[in-house]
């Protein structure tokens, strides 16, 4: 059958293909709760849940209707302008600089489809197989791609511990196709394949361009209003510094707070000068051993635009964009309308690892599990929607418990943020190479003599009997 009953025999190669995805096996996941972030006061969750570069979790909501509004809790404001984005169905996951350091850039991302837009086709052969040898829309990657234009404020609030721990960032809300299951995105993101590329405008009087570590918090925040969206969360990634202030020995030395979790993550930020630096950070616990971050200042954090450095701020890219945040916070005539710039992004999905769609009742649901989602549209364009929200539209429900935290990995009220309910963000313009299947095709009597069993799952006309070998 062909979904909804068309009786034909069909041997066109693509539909040859697509028979394939009834017959090519199972695929089960274990389903996981989603971790209870709901409520307010003191939270019972743990943040810090995630043992790897490649795990994630679940949380039960990316919304919340109250709490402290982040703004009073960061002392960094991140306002978002309308971004572009790119979707497209790769083979494999790699970096994708978008032109702006090319050597780093992945070899072995290729796509599976040709052309652009609804114009985009499935590249198959004669026996219906892909061009990475698998079968028609199995496995393979989502792969997005694009920018995200910002502006960043810095008050008087914004604290050194504030700053290494992370605190500041934003939230995206993403729109997937009708019926595509988000909880089960949180197996599916590759959390070790996303990279970031923070271009912000050069500074003319400190002469440079800042440049901080940013990563997705491995968490995926649901949608309580629609089953086929959810939220993503970037923000800092926490950072530990040692630091003694001394004339003539002032001292610094840093290591990621969360090296097994975040190692990765902060490989994956690329300058226009390539890996962030200091890159010890990203290779070893113990991160930098202070050599060449002596100073003769007297205080570590010390700075002043295009005179002397501290011995933070000669901790590379990291340690000098520190230094100017802070230098910023403590004198207001200092970058009066904060930084601007674009965020780069890309990330991916891994399809063999998505569980099937939420209204597939097909055994182990077997027609979408580990396959591209079908598109709702006739003309199969697989379409995402992306909206970015502002510092000012999230709120901080656990402010009793993260409020007295701003310096703790995984305890800031970034890391507890939510978007305020009713909050209306900036929608990106998101442009599909991703073309998809709305059909399938299932062998079935049309004399209706060897149609022997009943189908669970399927019917023609409303008649739900099949052929016995059929699952």
């Amino acid at each position: 059958m062909i979904n909804k009953g068309t009786q034909h025999k069909i041997w066109l190669p693509l539909l040859l293909g697509l028979l394939f995805l009834l017959i090519g096996g199972s695929h089960v996941q274990a389903d996981t709760t989603p971790i209870n972030n709901t409520g307010s006061g003191a939270a019972a969750f743990d943040n810090n849940g995630y043992k790897t570069s490649e795990d994630g979790a679940t949380y039960a909501t990316g919304t919340a209707s109250g709490g402290t509004s982040l703004t009073s809790e960061t002392g960094v404001g991140i306002n978002v302008g309308v971004g572009n984005f790119r979707t497209f169905y790769t083979d494999n996951a790699g970096a994708d600089s978008q032109g702006q350091y090319p050597l780093l850039d992945a070899t072995n991302v290729n796509n599976l489809e040709s052309g652009s837009g609804s114009g985009s086709k499935l590249d198959v052969d004669n026996n219906g197989m892909m061009t990475n040898g698998a079968r028609a829309y199995t496995g393979g990657h989502i792969k997005v791609v694009g920018s995200l234009p910002l502006t960043a404020t810095i008050s008087s609030s914004l604290s050194k511990e504030q700053i290494l721990a992370g605190n500041y960032g934003v939230m995206v809300r993403i729109q997937l196709p009708k019926d595509v299951d988000a909880s089960k995105m949180s197996d599916a993101i590759e959390w070790d394949k996303a990279y970031f590329f923070m271009q912000l405008d050069n500074v003319s009087l400190v002469n440079g361009s800042p440049t901080f570590p940013m990563q997705f918090d491995h968490h995926v925040y649901l949608d309580p209003n629609d089953k086929s969206a959810f939220y993503l969360k970037t923000k800092g990634i926490p950072i530990t510094l040692t630091a003694t202030s001394s004339w003539g020995t002032g001292y610094a030395s840093m290591h990621l707070a969360r090296y097994s979790q975040d190692a990765i993550d902060y490989q994956n930020n690329i300058t226009n000068k390539g890996h962030l630096k200091p890159a010890e950070l990203g290779t070893s616990a113990t991160g930098t051993d202070g050599s060449g971050a002596t100073s003769a200042v007297g205080d570590a954090w010390g700075f002043t635009p295009l005179i002397f450095n501290g011995a933070v701020a000669k901790q590379g890219d990291v340690g000098w964009s520190f230094a100017v945040a802070n230098y910023a916070s403590q004198n207001s005539l200092f970058l009066p309308n904060g930084f601007s710039g674009t965020a780069l992004i890309n990330f991916y999905v891994n399809i063999a690892k998505y569980n099937g769609n939420i209204a597939d009742s097909s055994p182990n649901k077997q027609l979408t599990a580990g396959k591209l989602p079908p598109s709702p549209r006739q003309d199969g364009l697989f379409n995402i929607g992306i909206t970015a929200y502002n510092t000012n539209q999230l709120v901080d429900p656990f402010s009793a418990t993260a409020s007295n935290n701003k310096g703790t990995p995984g305890k800031t009220p970034m890391d507890y943020a939510l978007v305020k309910s009713g909050s209306t963000g900036t929608a990106a313009t998101v442009t599909s190479n991703i073309t998809s299947w709305n059909a399938y095709v299932s062998p079935w009597d049309a004399k209706k003599t060897l149609n022997a069993a009943v189908s669970a799952w399927e019917s023609v006309g409303g008649d739900k009997t099949r052929l016995t070998n059929v699952a």
